[in-house]
C-alpha cells in the first residue's frame, strides 16, 4: 500500500513489483526455450537386464499385466 500521507512508494509494493517482473521474465524465457523430454524410441536390440518387446518396437522392463499397454501391447 502507498502511504497516503506523503505518497512515497511502500517498500513492500516495490519488492512485489520486482518479483512480478522477475517471474514474468522467467515465463517468457521458458516459452522461448521449452524443456525437451525424452520419449521412447524403437530399438532393434534387447536392453541390458532383459525386457519385453512392445508392438511399436520399444522395450519395457516390466513383465506383468499391463506391460506395453501404452505401446500397442506386446509384440507377438
Amino acid at each position: 500500500m502507498r502511504n497516503q500521507t506523503c505518497m512515497t512508494p511502500d517498500p513492500e509494493d516495490e519488492q512485489l513489483d520486482r518479483l512480478i517482473k522477475k517471474f514474468a521474465e522467467q515465463q517468457r524465457k521458458a516459452q522461448k526455450n521449452p524443456p525437451v523430454y525424452p520419449f521412447p524410441v524403437p530399438s532393434p536390440t534387447l536392453p541390458s537386464g532383459g525386457g519385453t518387446l512392445c508392438a511399436d518396437g520399444t522395450w519395457s522392463t516390466a513383465s506383468g499385466r499391463g506391460t506395453c499397454s501404452w505401446h500397442g501391447g506386446t509384440a507377438d
